[in-house]
């Protein structure tokens, strides 16, 4: 036994058997994929990939003219999303306990039943039990599992997979890799810039956002309490952060169709502040406009700027009369923050009607 769990399997057979199932999966994918497309579309990278499991996942998630992670049933953007971290997970060379290999396995094992290789998920669906009952001979045994039936009409939408840091092993994954080539000149600078302010904090980049690759910067106010590892969060900034402000940018993003490593979050006031119940002054503001100059230094392919909140929207008119050179590089949009109280513009709108000019404003960001 390992930290009281049954093993039956070392760590390096764990990621065969996560690697093998994702090249069945991509196998089943790729035709499935092709034919619901007029012709393979470049990703984000200017890739036409159809045998890399992580460009068909792409394809999936973001071509428009089909939202094919739709025909996968009501959970297929759940489905695709796990399915994206299980790859990036192994592809990372990051460990699968036999716990982990469960979950991997049954994401593998749902989506070829959603595009109908019922032999190959029943394959899986063996090996999944195997695995969780650490008794070969009884999985081998084991009746096939049946596909899901077709949802009703009027079934509620599978919630989407989100709020990945709340994860201890996701958090542990992103603290692994916050010096990873496309953020660690940012992560970088975040050190400069807490050095340069006697130690007052400021969260990390975080991996799963496109860091130096980024075309697109989401600006916002100053970071929220759950950025902070003494609030109980994540020391990251990013859209998968334990919040509803963050699954809300995180949400809009997947609604835009546009991959989370386009993008890359910043601040106004970069700097992480324990009383935020008061508003940042004009004074905070300009403080925080040299750290943006910086961080746009490192973003070769950023295209759009977009700002969340009217303290961002400020931000970057100011931001603009003092660079204004710099600032004409870029295309820049303005929508609400995420905030309970800035999606609704004050109790002036609805939810839904500050997520809806969110998610159009990403589009057109996108575009």
């Amino acid at each position: 036994q390992t930290q009281g769990r049954r093993r039956i399997v070392s760590d390096e057979s764990n990621a065969d058997l996560v690697g093998k199932a994702l090249r069945v999966t991509s196998a089943a994918l790729r035709p499935w994929i092709e034919a619901r497309v007029e012709g393979w579309p470049r990703d984000f990278k200017g890739r036409v990939e159809p045998r890399d499991p992580s460009y068909l996942i792409w394809v999936a998630l973001n071509y428009k003219p089909v939202r094919l992670h739709k025909e996968l049933g009501d959970g297929g953007n759940l489905l695709l999303q796990d399915l994206r971290h299980t790859r990036n997970r192994w592809a990372h060379h990051i460990p699968f306990d036999d716990l982990d290999v469960v979950r991997s396995l049954d994401t593998c094992r749902r989506i070829l039943l959603a595009v109908g290789e019922h032999g190959a998920a029943g394959t899986i669906e063996r090996q999944i039990r195997a695995v969780a009952a650490g008794d070969p001979e009884t999985a081998v045994a084991a009746p096939e599992v049946l596909p899901a039936p077709p949802a009703k009409p009027n079934a509620r939408p599978v919630a989407t997979s989100h709020r990945r840091m709340r994860s201890v092993t996701f958090r542990e994954e992103q603290w692994a890799r916050r010096f990873d080539p496309h953020v660690e000149p940012l992560n970088r600078l975040v050190d400069d810039l807490i050095a340069e302010r006697n130690g007052s904090w400021m969260p990390y980049i975080p991996a799963y956002h496109g860091g130096t690759e980024a075309k697109m910067l989401l600006l916002y106010q100053d970071p929220g309490k759950m950025t902070s590892g003494e609030n109980g969060g994540s020391g990251f900034l990013g859209c998968e952060n334990d919040d509803p402000s963050a699954q809300v940018v995180a949400e809009c993003l997947d609604a835009a169709g546009i991959d989370q490593r386009d993008v890359i979050s910043w601040n106004a006031y970069p700097w992480f502040r324990p009383g935020q119940d008061e508003r940042l002054t004009g004074s905070m503001i300009e403080q925080g406009l040299d750290p943006l100059r910086r961080l746009l230094e490192l973003l070769p392919k950023l295209r759009t700027v977009v700002t969340g909140g009217t303290t961002a929207h400020e931000s970057w008119r100011r931001f603009g009369r003092r660079y204004p050179d710099i600032a004409a590089r870029y295309r820049h949009l303005q929508t609400f923050h995420t905030s309970g109280r800035g999606i609704t513009n004050g109790g002036r709108q609805t939810k839904a009607e500050g997520v809806a000019h969110v998610v159009a404003t990403f589009a057109e960001a996108s575009r």
